[in-house]
This record gives structure tokens, sequence and C-alpha cells, in this order.
């Protein structure tokens, strides 16, 4: 879905005939229940960090600037699938903001786990873009925040296999796929215990060396937001709204 702007603010979106995605883009795969100004901050920040690290890979090519996508699963790995009208409801949220990534757009897919969002996305892009790609460039690159980063390395949505998620982690570097991981405050049950902002060095640190290289850690004086969808979501159900 590409977004349609009138007087330059986005008020409706447009399905294209054929799914597309430029090689490089960055994914942000979420329920976006609702979508907040974390969201696209986040998105910001991780656009700015592939770009400079591509820069550091070939300071001399010419760059054109990435596209971002807002990826929202209809299936989901722990929970019921999302009602047409709910996905409905949650894709106008996106149009209520004002500042908006500069070169964006919403994927729906019904692929709940990362080895499957490769399997549809990576079928989406050019062949010609993928043989003309810079050595060592990623051809997809998901943005996550640290609770995904927990999910995405639990053996138990590999069959409760540590050696099996390292395999489909590997699988997915080899075909160019890339993490870059925003870190948040860890929501904790206990309301009295201190707030503890988690980055996801230590959960990376605990990879192996060659599968740590595919996830690169957003540093927390580059990104910070401190607001979560179950926060507005309780927020909500007391009369209060965030944006």
């Amino acid at each position: 879905l590409i977004p349609m702007y009138e007087n330059g603010k986005a008020k409706s979106f447009r399905a294209l005939h054929y799914s597309f995605l430029p090689h490089g883009s960055i994914v942000f795969p979420g329920s976006f229940n609702p979508p907040h100004q974390g969201h696209l901050s986040l998105a910001s920040a991780a656009v700015e960090h592939r770009t400079n690290s591509q820069r550091r890979i070939d300071p001399t090519a010419h760059r054109r600037e990435l596209a971002v996508f807002m990826e929202l699963s209809i299936a989901n790995a722990d929970k019921p699938s999302i009602d047409p009208e709910v996905v409905s409801e949650r894709l106008r949220s996106f149009l209520s903001f004002e500042e908006l990534p500069t070169n964006w757009g919403i994927l729906l897919t019904r692929a709940p786990l990362f080895s499957k969002k490769v399997e549809v996305l990576s079928n989406c892009i050019p062949q010609e873009e993928i043989r003309g790609s810079h050595e060592g460039s990623p051809m997809m690159s998901f943005v996550i925040g640290t609770d995904t980063l927990v999910r995405l390395i639990d053996p138990k949505y590999y069959g409760n296999d540590r050696d099996e998620m390292l395999e489909a982690l590997g699988s997915m570097m080899n075909q160019g796929v890339r993490f870059i991981v925003g870190g948040r405050l860890e929501q904790r049950k206990d309301v009295q215990a201190s707030e503890k902002f988690v980055s996801g060095f230590d959960e990376v640190d605990r990879l192996p060396t060659k599968i740590r290289a595919m996830f690169s850690i957003i540093k927390e004086n580059e990104f910070r937001v401190d607001i979560s969808s179950s926060e507005i979501r309780s927020e909500q159900l007391n009369g209060n709204t965030t944006s």
C-alpha cells in the first residue's frame, strides 16, 4: 500500500497491482495496535543508521533514499488473526500523523515468522536490483524492538531447538537479511520495580560471532522513546489519549 498525498499530507492508500519491494528496503514488522510516534521515530532512526552503514561500505556510490515499509501480518504466531476491520482501522491511524518517513508504505502479509517474511518479501524484489547491488549491501533490513529481538532468538519458535534457531538465522543472513534493533524500557509486571532500558546488546552478545554480524544496535543516544502500544491502550481504556 502506497500513501497518497494531498497538500503535503497523506490522505489515503493505494494498493499496487503487483507486489514490489526495492532492494535494500527497511521493513518494520509490528501489530501497530495502535501505531504511535515511537514507531515512526524508530523507523527514521533505522533509516539513518542503515544509510550511515552503507556509506561506510561504499562511500562513493550514489544512493537513493531508503524506503521503509511498515509490515502488518494479519496472522500472528502467538495470537488470533487480525480482523479485516481492525486492519483497516490501524491503517487509517497512520494517516493521522503529521510527520511520516519521506519514502514509506505499508505491507500486508500473512507471515508471522521472520523466515516466512523473508520467503515472501524476497520474491517481491526485482532480480535485476539484486544482481546490481553492491557486495555487502543488505537485501532487506528488519527494524525491531528488543521485545521482538527476544522472541526472534527464542528456541521456542524453532521447535525448542537452539541449533534450529541458529540455522534459521544463518539462512536469512546468507540471503542478505539484516536486523536493526532499537532499545526500549523493559516492561515489568511489578510497578514498584525500577525501570530499565534494554538496548539489545546483551541478547545479541550471547549469539555466535558469525550470527551477531547480522544485528546492528541503535545506541540509546540515537534513539529512545519511552512509549509503547500497550501503555497507550491502557490509557485509552482509562479515558486518556496519547499519540
